[in-house]
C-alpha cells in the first residue's frame, strides 16, 4: 500500500484522520414521482412567463428554498434549515408578517377538505385551537397557526439572538406537535403539493395508493364521487 510523508506524518496516522463535514450522508436510490416531477416542471417553467400567475412565482419561490435546506455543506447547520424552510413556507402566503400569512396558509391547507387522499395530510379542521398572548392581546389560532408562530418565533430568534432553534413543538392534540424541522419540512412539502393541485395538476397532492383507488373508481365509472382539490 502506498502512503505520502507529510511533514515528517503519514496520511495513515490516527491524527491525520479528519471526520466527514457534518451532515454528510450516503444518499440511498430514490424513486422520483414521476407525475409530481412533471407538475413541479411546469408550474416552475410557467412562472418565467411574461404573464404568469402569482401563486406560481409563490410555489417556484418555496422549491426554492425548500431545495437550500438540504444543501449538503458542513457550514449549513439545523439554524439554516430553521431559516430555509420558514423563508419557503412564507413565501407560499405571499406575505412578509406571520400574523398575516396564517390565515393566507389556513386557507391554502382547507382546500384539502373532505377530498380524497386529505387523510395523508397534517391539517384538520377538527384539531383544536390555541391561544397567543402578544402585547396583552390574545387571539385564537388553529393548530396550524400555533405552530407556525412557533416556527416563527425559532426563526425570529436565530436571526436576531443567534440562538439555537427548539427541536420540539409541543401542543396537546396537535397534529403539528413533534420535533420542529421535520414538521417544517412536511408542512412546506404538503402547501407545495396543495398549491400544484390548484394550479391545475390535483394528482401531484395524492400519494401513490390514492391514485391507484382514483384510478380504480375511474375504471368503475366511480371517479366523479371522489372530490379532488378544486383548480384556482
Amino acid at each position: 500500500m502506498n502512503s505520502r510523508i507529510i511533514f515528517g506524518s503519514s496520511i495513515y496516522d490516527d491524527h491525520m484522520v479528519h471526520a466527514a463535514p457534518e451532515g454528510l450522508v450516503v444518499m440511498p436510490e430514490l424513486d422520483l414521482d414521476p407525475e409530481l416531477m412533471s407538475a413541479i416542471a411546469e408550474v416552475v417553467m410557467a412562472s418565467f412567463a411574461d404573464e404568469n400567475l402569482v401563486i406560481e412565482g409563490q410555489v417556484s419561490s418555496a422549491l426554492h428554498w425548500h431545495a437550500r435546506t438540504w444543501e449538503n455543506n458542513e457550514l449549513h447547520t439545523a439554524s439554516d434549515v430553521v431559516v430555509n424552510l420558514k423563508t419557503a413556507i412564507e413565501a407560499l402566503s405571499g406575505e412578509h408578517q406571520t400574523r398575516s400569512g396564517i390565515p393566507v396558509l389556513d386557507g391554502v391547507y382547507s382546500a384539502i377538505e373532505r377530498t380524497h387522499g386529505a387523510h395523508a395530510y397534517l391539517w384538520d379542521s377538527a384539531s383544536p385551537h390555541f391561544p397567543r398572548t402578544y402585547r396583552e392581546t390574545t387571539t385564537d389560532y388553529s393548530a396550524f397557526g400555533n405552530w407556525f408562530w412557533h416556527l416563527a418565533d425559532d426563526r425570529n430568534m436565530i436571526v436576531h439572538s443567534t440562538a439555537a432553534p427548539e427541536s420540539i413543538h409541543v401542543a396537546q392534540g396537535s397534529p403539528f406537535e413533534g420535533p420542529i424541522i421535520r414538521v417544517a419540512e412536511r408542512v412546506t412539502r404538503e402547501l407545495i403539493k396543495i398549491r400544484l393541485a390548484q394550479l391545475g395538476h390535483p394528482r401531484a397532492a395524492l400519494t401513490t395508493t390514492s391514485r391507484r383507488l382514483l384510478d380504480a373508481a375511474t375504471t368503475q365509472g366511480l371517479g366523479d364521487q371522489l372530490a379532488l382539490i378544486s383548480p384556482i
